[in-house]
């Protein structure tokens, strides 16, 4: 998403993340998040949090016994600290005057934590953005959920929906030694493309 951004207005994203050094299941850094947007007033800030604890496998996992429901519910209390931080940036950029974006599943869970106020609620499947199996080269369906507080964006996404002429891949098993549901984690670049200049449009306003 920050390298399709960058395409339109070079030099104008800043990544956090695991990758780029920040560990936002420690204060410290959540901390230093809150203290970054405050200084720099973007324009437009993209959360998007961890899943696997929040979807249909670990719905269905907690029903197989008392023991994985007891750990999926534990993985759950640890990554609440990443739905906090959603929650207190949203608040802060609301201030400022930024708009606010983030994704996750349509069917995770983790919607039921938060409380964004007033929003644009989008649902787009990632098979007309052109996500793929690596395996079989069949589309992904992988229906997502935008919420935000641009407009602009919301009605740009509105179209994004699956025009059910095709067949979709179930995610199951491995790829070249890795899971095929972390290969979909990887936003299609159709869906940045659209995201990226819907934001650069409204930040030229």
């Amino acid at each position: 998403m920050s390298v399709a951004v960058e395409k339109l207005c070079p030099g104008t994203a800043i990544r956090i993340g695991i990758k780029h050094g920040q560990d936002l299941s420690k204060l410290k850094d959540r901390q230093l998040l809150l203290c970054l947007i405050a200084w720099t007033k973007p324009k437009h800030v993209w959360y998007s949090w961890p899943c696997g604890a929040w979807g249909p496998w670990s719905r269905f996992n907690m029903t197989r016994n008392a023991q994985i429901r007891a750990d999926i519910l534990q993985k759950r209390a640890y990554q609440r600290r990443y739905l906090h931080i959603v929650a207190e940036a949203w608040n802060l950029q609301n201030l400022l005057g930024g708009y606010n974006h983030c994704e996750n599943p349509l069917s995770s869970d983790a919607w039921k934590e938060l409380m964004l106020g007033d929003v644009f609620d989008c649902r787009i499947d990632q098979c007309a953005m052109g996500l793929r199996c690596p395996k079989t080269n069949m589309p992904v369906l992988k229906p997502t959920r935008i919420v935000t507080t641009s407009r602009e964006l919301a009605e740009r996404l509105q179209s994004c929906r699956c025009d059910q002429r095709h067949q979709h891949a179930h995610l199951e098993g491995n790829f070249r030694g890795k899971n095929l549901s972390a290969w979909a984690e990887i936003y299609p670049r159709k869906f940045c493309r659209i995201v990226a200049e819907a934001l650069h449009r409204q930040s030229c306003q």
